[in-house]
Protein backbone atom coordinates (compact mmCIF):
# COMPACT_ATOMS: atom_id res chain seq x y z
CA UNK A 1 0.00 0.00 0.00
CA UNK A 2 1.05 3.51 -0.80
CA UNK A 3 -0.37 5.87 2.07
CA UNK A 4 0.64 9.51 0.53
CA UNK A 5 1.51 10.65 -3.12
CA UNK A 6 2.79 13.38 -3.81
CA UNK A 7 4.96 15.76 -5.91
CA UNK A 8 7.08 18.66 -4.93
CA UNK A 9 5.11 22.11 -6.07
CA UNK A 10 8.03 23.18 -7.54
CA UNK A 11 8.05 20.21 -9.77
CA UNK A 12 4.35 19.92 -10.74
CA UNK A 13 2.61 20.24 -13.95
CA UNK A 14 6.03 19.15 -15.54
CA UNK A 15 5.21 15.08 -15.90
CA UNK A 16 6.31 13.54 -12.60
CA UNK A 17 2.80 12.47 -11.51
CA UNK A 18 2.25 10.71 -14.41
CA UNK A 19 5.87 8.97 -14.89
CA UNK A 20 5.25 7.95 -10.73
CA UNK A 21 1.33 6.67 -11.54
CA UNK A 22 2.47 4.71 -14.54
CA UNK A 23 5.18 2.51 -12.60
CA UNK A 24 2.98 2.33 -10.31
CA UNK A 25 0.03 0.48 -12.56
CA UNK A 26 2.96 -1.45 -14.52
CA UNK A 27 3.98 -2.84 -10.72
CA UNK A 28 0.67 -3.20 -10.32
CA UNK A 29 0.07 -5.96 -13.49
CA UNK A 30 3.22 -7.49 -12.20
CA UNK A 31 1.71 -8.09 -9.20
CA UNK A 32 -1.88 -8.81 -10.20
CA UNK A 33 -3.44 -6.48 -9.62
CA UNK A 34 -6.31 -5.10 -10.91
CA UNK A 35 -7.19 -1.58 -10.17
CA UNK A 36 -5.27 1.04 -8.24
CA UNK A 37 -8.16 2.97 -5.32
CA UNK A 38 -6.83 6.92 -4.66
CA UNK A 39 -8.45 8.87 -2.13
CA UNK A 40 -8.50 12.87 -2.55
CA UNK A 41 -10.67 15.71 -1.06
CA UNK A 42 -12.80 17.42 -2.90
CA UNK A 43 -11.02 20.72 -2.69
CA UNK A 44 -7.79 19.16 -4.29
CA UNK A 45 -9.12 20.01 -7.45
CA UNK A 46 -5.80 19.61 -9.20
CA UNK A 47 -5.37 16.31 -8.03
CA UNK A 48 -8.66 15.47 -9.08
CA UNK A 49 -8.14 16.71 -12.61
CA UNK A 50 -4.82 14.64 -12.81
CA UNK A 51 -6.19 11.81 -11.77
CA UNK A 52 -8.96 12.08 -14.01
CA UNK A 53 -6.39 12.69 -16.79
CA UNK A 54 -4.56 9.58 -15.63
CA UNK A 55 -7.29 7.26 -16.40
CA UNK A 56 -9.19 7.08 -12.94
CA UNK A 57 -13.00 7.86 -12.47
CA UNK A 58 -14.71 8.58 -9.68
CA UNK A 59 -16.10 5.75 -7.53
CA UNK A 60 -17.22 7.18 -3.93
CA UNK A 61 -17.28 9.83 -1.39
CA UNK A 62 -16.92 9.66 2.00
CA UNK A 63 -18.73 12.95 4.17
CA UNK A 64 -17.17 11.29 7.39
CA UNK A 65 -14.12 10.31 6.62
CA UNK A 66 -12.54 13.50 7.60
CA UNK A 67 -14.66 14.12 11.07
CA UNK A 68 -12.30 14.79 14.22
CA UNK A 69 -9.57 16.18 12.17
CA UNK A 70 -8.20 19.52 10.81
CA UNK A 71 -10.27 19.14 7.58
CA UNK A 72 -13.34 18.73 9.79
CA UNK A 73 -14.19 22.20 9.93
CA UNK A 74 -14.08 22.90 6.64
CA UNK A 75 -16.63 20.54 5.51
CA UNK A 76 -13.91 18.45 3.34
CA UNK A 77 -15.20 15.47 1.72
CA UNK A 78 -13.04 12.60 1.13
CA UNK A 79 -13.09 12.18 -2.79
CA UNK A 80 -12.57 7.93 -4.48
CA UNK A 81 -11.38 7.27 -7.57
CA UNK A 82 -10.54 4.35 -9.56
CA UNK A 83 -8.26 3.01 -12.55
CA UNK A 84 -8.21 -0.57 -13.87
CA UNK A 85 -5.15 -1.73 -14.76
Amino acid sequence: AIWHFYVDPAHRKKGVGSVLMDRLKRTGQIIGAKSIWVETNNVNYPAIQMYQKLGFSLCGLDTSLYIGTNSDSCDEAAIYLVCTI
